[in-house]
This record gives structure tokens, C-alpha cells and sequence, in this order.
């Protein structure tokens, strides 16, 4: 059986998304909350990609070498790479400006809602992981080792900081909405949904990012 980069990618997508719609599902129905969802998201796409990696090795061993191979190639490009400054730019700071007012925007709802965030643990658990998440993906987009992906070519490293931006915004707008969007607003609950769908999307989307060149 073959297993090359195109089915191993498509395999880690069939194995992640049904468990990330088991995941949603889980929230709608209120079994799991919302301080969960995130690190049980970052969880499944660790599982997945492991899995593909194990698959391939078992089922096709020359495909799991080339792959070997072309690692070893890359780490060459790589280390070029990492020599290019990643400089602040117009859109860079224009990102983490929206994502700031949002944060700075829900901190201040938090504590006029919630003034006693020792008594109210969901909240602060969900509040701070949006936050640090939100902060960590912004400041990582200027680290070529915290990418989340090595980049070889100078278009891959634009892709990881776009991506990285993307979900530090995401990070941002879910916190918000979560406390801007009334209890019981069923198309304000969708919304966060999509958000956190997209959320998986977008954090998956290194795993097909040896495709851009």
C-alpha cells in the first residue's frame, strides 16, 4: 500500500475533523465546556499527525524514508532561511492592535461581570487561555523556531506568520465573543463555533504546509 505525502495528509484531515465534530457536539450539548475546548483541539491534531506518521511507517516504509530524505533537504533550506530578520510590518502591527483592543475589551467585561475571578474558575480559565494564547501566537510570529513549522523557502515563512497572526486573532475575537454574546443567542453561539472551527482549520493548515513553495 502507498502512502505518500498527498493520502497521509488527507488521512490526518478524515481522522481530525470527525473527532473535532465529536468534540463541538460534546460542547453543544453541554457535557463539555467551553475551557476545555481549546487544549482538547490542539490534543486531537497532535494525535492525528502521529498517527499518519506511525500509518505511513507501518504500510509503506519507502514513502516514511523519502520523507526522511526530504526532511534532511529541508533542514539545508531551513538554516538559510533562519538567517532572514523578520521584521515588524503595516500589517503585523495592525494585527496585534485589533487583537490588543480585543483583549483589552474583554478584560474589562470580565472584571465588571465576574469581579471575583477566585470564585468564578470557568471563567478564568477560559479568559486566560485565550489571552496567553492570543499573546503567544503575535510574539512567536517574530521566532523562525517557534513557528510551528520549519520553513524552506522565503513563501512558506510568510505563510507561517500569516498563519500565526490569524490565530492570534482568532484567539482574541473568541474571548470576546464569548462574553459579548448574550446566554441563549443561538446564532451567537454558531458564531463561536465557526470561530473554533476555524480555529482547528487554520492550526491543521501546517500540516500542508510543504505544499507551498
Amino acid at each position: 500500500m502507498e502512502l505518500g505525502k498527498k493520502k497521509a495528509t488527507i488521512i490526518m484531515w478524515a481522522i481530525a475533523l470527525p473527532l473535532t465534530a465529536v468534540l463541538i457536539g460534546l460542547e453543544w450539548m453541554d457535557i463539555l465546556d467551553y475551557g476545555w475546548v481549546l487544549p482538547l483541539l490542539f490534543v486531537i491534531m497532535i494525535i492525528a499527525g502521529g498517527i499518519v506518521k506511525f500509518i505511513q511507517k507501518r504500510v509503506d516504509p519507502e514513502a516514511y524514508q523519502a520523507s526522511l530524505k526530504e526532511f534532511e533537504a529541508e533542514e539545508n533550506a531551513e538554516e538559510e532561511i533562519t538567517r532572514i530578520k523578520i521584521k515588524r510590518t503595516w500589517g503585523g502591527t495592525i494585527c496585534e492592535f485589533l487583537t490588543a483592543m480585543m483583549l483589552i475589551v474583554s478584560w474589562i467585561l470580565i472584571l465588571r461581570d465576574h469581579p471575583s475571578l477566585s470564585s468564578d474558575g470557568e471563567t478564568l480559565k477560559i479568559a486566560g487561555l485565550c489571552t496567553v494564547g492570543a499573546i503567544w501566537y503575535h510574539v512567536t510570529a517574530y521566532f523562525h523556531k517557534m513557528m510551528g513549522y520549519p520553513s524552506s523557502t522565503v513563501n512558506q515563512l510568510k505563510m507561517c506568520i500569516y498563519r500565526k497572526r490569524a490565530l492570534g486573532l482568532i484567539c482574541a475575537m473568541f474571548l470576546i465573543c464569548v462574553f459579548l454574546i448574550p446566554d441563549g443567542n443561538k446564532a451567537g453561539e454558531w458564531f463561536v463555533i465557526v470561530l473554533a472551527f476555524s480555529f482547528v482549520l487554520l492550526f491543521a493548515s501546517k500540516f500542508v504546509m510543504g505544499y507551498v513553495k
